[in-house]
């Protein structure tokens, strides 16, 4: 043991800096022991946050409980099922059952991207979340608010028939402006998330890989009247595969951001 008042070595001193340097790059965030206090505490301190919904939190008809505190349950239609695979837990949902979540319009919901109490800086949208389909050559819905029916358009991040990942909002529920690209697998477990900042970018993000879109970008998105959906869009358009860690925000989340949700998450999900 160092005697009190002792000088600190000059080996000792540089392993205490280069640890402290290194922390964050070391291993531990990759491991699943590690990564779950990361992901529940980084998720709940999202900017804008107006919902999290970890798919682990059911009540006794198997809705799925919002963590951000402000109560947006999403109610289970046509029985989804819940499922626990090591730390990953999600819920199945199934085009042949017609099974999704939903929760009907409401104004925490509807992010315009003119949000006065947000610096215009920040406003925007963020949505997404862990998703792993199970059926490929399907144009499905992963989350939305969007019907097509009376022009009720708000936002929309799916899954395309060409099995690429796809983020739009409109501007009056009918025009839409979209980002289209980047590829989607089946079978395996993807971090999908659609971003939109007013006026200037709409982008797509699948396990970190970045799309976007720069032309045509609305300055706001149009208030419908349509549910909030996860596992379908149009009141059609099902997903068959399974959903866990979904996320809304209320603002355009920087890329720093998406990257350290989807790099502290990732150990869970294999």
């Amino acid at each position: 043991m160092m005697k009190a008042g002792a000088a600190m070595s000059p080996v000792q001193d540089n392993n205490a800096a280069m640890i402290d340097l290194l922390a964050m790059a070391f291993p531990r965030r990759r491991e699943p022991n590690f990564a779950w206090g990361n992901v529940v505490s980084m998720f709940s301190m999202l900017p804008g946050l107006r919902a999290f919904w970890p798919t682990s939190s059911l009540d006794e008809n198997g809705d799925a409980y919002d963590l951000s505190a402000q109560g947006r349950t999403l109610t289970n239609n046509n029985s989804a099922a819940y499922a626990w695979t090591g730390l990953a837990h999600h819920v199945n949902l199934s085009a042949v059952a017609t099974s999704y979540l939903s929760r009907v319009d409401e104004d925490g919901l509807d992010v315009l991207g003119t949000e006065s109490y947000i610096v215009a800086a920040n406003r925007g949208l963020t949505i997404g979340g862990w998703f792993r389909p199970t059926l490929g050559g399907t144009d499905v819905g992963l989350m939305s608010k969007y019907v097509v029916g009376g022009n009720q358009r708000s936002y929309l991040l799916r899954k395309t028939a060409a099995d690429v990942s796809y983020f739009a909002v409109s501007v009056d529920g009918a025009a839409v402006a979209a980002v289209n690209v980047t590829a989607i697998a089946i079978n395996a477990w993807q971090f999908i998330v659609g971003r939109f900042t007013p006026g200037a970018e709409l982008a797509t993000f699948t396990d970190g890989v970045k799309a976007t879109n720069l032309v045509g970008v609305p300055a706001s998105i149009f208030n419908s009247n349509s549910a909030f959906e996860v596992g379908r869009y149009n009141a059609a358009n099902y997903f068959t595969g399974s959903w866990a860690l979904g996320f809304l925000c209320a603002a355009a989340l920087s890329d720093t951001w998406i990257a350290m949700l989807y790099e502290h998450s990732r150990s869970l999900f294999g």
